[in-house]
């Protein structure tokens, strides 16, 4: 994935987008339930692989500007094509109703992900939950809040308050204590 990341990047389809995203985010994944602890085996494991790619799909709306200007076009371009949107579109900052409907579609994609590895929060260790439930937060945060107006993606980095991360870790680490109590009794 990293590898990839090194030239001009596009997919053509959303198959060889999932694929990359598996590279780059689904491994990451991977490794942390590893290191976090879990219940289950390989399906535990999709779980976390398919929480890695709602997260990296969420990235990847999150900087469709900054990407675009690098020549990289991470949608998949058969989509765009259907939606009638070019990568220079992209590039231009042209939005309005079609570029709209056209984040619309991935946004719900992504979406699906975060609602499809849900589970994947009850079979982590009960210790290391946190953690897993701050990055989810953040990420899906991010996610929503692009949702609302999908256009600023292209004008600005879009980006939770500060005040947002830390309502977001003092909930985890709220959390933490919560399920210390509940592991004593």
């Amino acid at each position: 994935g990293q590898r990839q990341d090194l030239g001009s990047t596009t997919f053509e389809t959303f198959e060889e987008l999932r694929e990359y995203c598996c590279r780059v985010a689904g491994v990451v994944g991977l490794a942390s339930i590893y290191v976090w602890g879990f219940e289950g085996g390989p399906s535990t494991e999709a779980l976390a692989i398919d929480r890695g790619i709602a997260f990296q799909l969420t990235n990847i709306l999150r900087d469709l500007r900054e990407d675009s200007a690098r020549g990289r076009t991470y949608l998949p371009l058969r989509e765009l094509r259907a939606a009638g949107i070019t990568p220079q579109d992209i590039q231009q900052g042209r939005d309005g109703q079609t570029f709209i409907r056209m984040m619309q579609s991935q946004i719900e994609r992504a979406e699906g992900y975060y609602q499809k590895s849900a589970p994947l929060d009850r079979l982590i260790r009960r210790d290391s939950r946190p953690t897993l439930l701050a990055m989810t937060q953040i990420y899906h945060g991010l996610l929503k809040k692009i949702a609302m107006r999908p256009q600023r993606v292209l004008r600005e980095r879009v980006s939770l308050s500060t005040f947002s991360k830390l309502r977001i870790a003092w909930r985890a680490g709220h959390g933490t204590i919560h399920f210390a109590r509940v592991a004593r009794q």
